[in-house]
């Protein structure tokens, strides 16, 4: 297995379970358990150091200083990473459309319960936050034919 298709596959694991942490941080804090939210961002924090460090331990990159293009070892991959990069702007820009449309539902009208406004944000951080990395490693997957 490449350099790369390893890195894109640790990197939506630790991604996903980022993406978990922050969604229950944002419920916490949205719904008043600051202490909880923010032991919550802690073992977030420690989860990015310790895959951080697993990475460089492991694969031998810096996570710091990696660029993905830096990554490929030959012009398969290459052209690869610049097909994924390319459908990736899909992706955010229905992300973008998706914030536009419910802030457009949420300031239109008054009578939207402030309750049920607060779960579809925790709703669409996590989309946000999940959703690039999903495509990502799908679309990598749907043009890698050496899997």
């Amino acid at each position: 297995m490449s350099k790369i298709k390893q890195y894109v596959i640790w990197n939506f694991y630790g991604n996903t379970f980022q993406t978990v942490l922050l969604m229950i941080f944002t419920g916490l804090f949205i719904f008043n358990f600051e202490l909880a939210a923010f032991i919550v961002i802690g073992l977030d924090l420690l989860a990015f150091i310790a895959f951080s460090y697993y990475v460089k331990k492991k694969l031998n990159i810096n996570m710091w200083k990696v660029k993905s293009i830096d990554l490929v070892a030959d012009e398969r991959e290459r052209d690869i990473l610049t097909k994924v990069n390319a459908e990736q702007m899909q992706t955010y820009f229905f992300i973008g459309i998706l914030a536009f449309s419910w802030g457009l539902l949420f300031f239109s009208d008054g009578n939207v319960d402030f309750a049920f406004s607060k779960c579809v944000f925790i709703l669409w951080v996590g989309l946000a936050s999940f959703l690039p990395g999903y495509r990502f490693m799908t679309l990598w997957y749907k043009y890698d034919k050496e899997y």
